[in-house]
C-alpha cells in the first residue's frame, strides 16, 4: 500500500505563517486522522491513497488526492468574511517519466504558499501548491515558464528547462 503526505499551510492576509485548527478525513470514511504543527506548516504524514478532506475552523473544506506516494498540500488563508483556500490544479504536474523538479518560493525574505501554475508551448500544462515554500514537480523534457501566485497577493515568474538524462537544479523564485 502506497502512503503519502500532505502539508497544510495557514496564513493571514500578509501571507505570513498563522495558527489554526486544522482536521484531516478521510472522504470516504470522515474519521479524523492525527495531525502536526511542523515548523511553519501542519503535517499528516502515512495518508493511504486516495480523497482527503482538509478542515480548518471556520473555514472551507479543501479535497486533496493523495497517490503515488506524493507530498500533496492545501493552502488556506483570510478572505473578506471568511477563510478561503487556494484552488488545487486542474493536472497536477506529476509525469511518471519526469524529472523530479523542487521549488522554493520566497516572499520578502521568508517562505511562501499558493499555487505555482507550468506553461509549455504556450499553455497550462499543470500546476502545483506551495505549501512552507515549496512544490515538488516532476516535469518531462522540454522549457517551461513557471508562474507563482502567492497568499498575501505577491506573483512571481521564471523560465526552467528540464534536461534529458540530467539531475535537475532546484528552482528557486523570490518576490518583494
Amino acid at each position: 500500500m502506497v502512503r503519502g503526505l500532505m502539508k497544510i499551510d495557514v496564513r493571514d492576509k500578509l501571507g505570513d505563517p498563522a495558527e489554526a485548527k486544522v482536521t484531516v478525513r478521510r472522504e470516504s470514511t470522515k474519521d479524523p486522522v492525527p495531525v502536526a504543527r511542523q515548523g511553519d506548516v501542519y503535517v499528516a504524514p502515512g495518508l493511504v491513497e486516495g480523497k482527503w478532506l482538509v478542515e480548518i475552523e471556520n473555514g472551507p473544506t479543501q479535497p486533496v488526492t493523495i497517490s503515488d506516494g506524493r507530498v500533496s498540500a492545501a493552502v488556506f488563508w483570510p478572505g473578506p468574511n471568511h477563510m478561503k483556500a487556494v484552488e488545487q490544479p486542474a493536472r497536477v504536474c506529476h509525469d511518471e517519466k519526469g524529472s523530479v523538479v523542487e521549488a522554493v518560493i520566497f516572499r520578502k525574505g521568508k517562505l511562501a504558499a499558493g499555487r505555482l501554475d507550468v506553461v509549455r508551448k504556450g499553455k497550462f500544462f499543470c500546476g502545483a501548491i506551495i505549501a512552507g515554500g515549496a512544490a515538488s514537480l516532476r516535469l518531462p523534457v522540454g522549457d517551461y515558464m513557471l508562474y507563482a501566485t502567492l497568499v498575501g497577493g505577491a506573483r512571481a515568474q521564471s523560465r526552467y528547462r528540464v534536461l534529458p538524462g540530467k539531475k535537475q537544479l532546484p528552482l528557486v523564485m523570490r518576490t518583494n
